[in-house]
C-alpha cells in the first residue's frame, strides 16, 4: 500500500473533500482517481487494437 497523506483542499473535478491525494498533478478525491483509471485503460485498450 502506498502512502497516503490527507490534504484539506477539495477534489478538483468533484469538490469532495474525502480521500483528496495528489494525482497526475491534480488534486482528486478516491472515487476521481478511480474513474481516471478506468478511463485511461479503457482507452489504452482501445487504442491497443488498432
Amino acid at each position: 500500500m502506498s502512502n497516503i497523506i490527507q490534504l484539506s483542499k477539495p477534489c478538483a473535478f468533484c469538490d469532495s473533500r474525502d480521500n483528496v491525494q495528489l494525482f497526475a498533478g491534480l488534486m482528486l478525491c478516491g472515487n476521481c482517481q478511480d474513474n481516471m483509471h478506468r478511463k485511461t485503460k479503457n482507452s489504452w485498450n482501445m487504442n491497443v487494437g488498432r
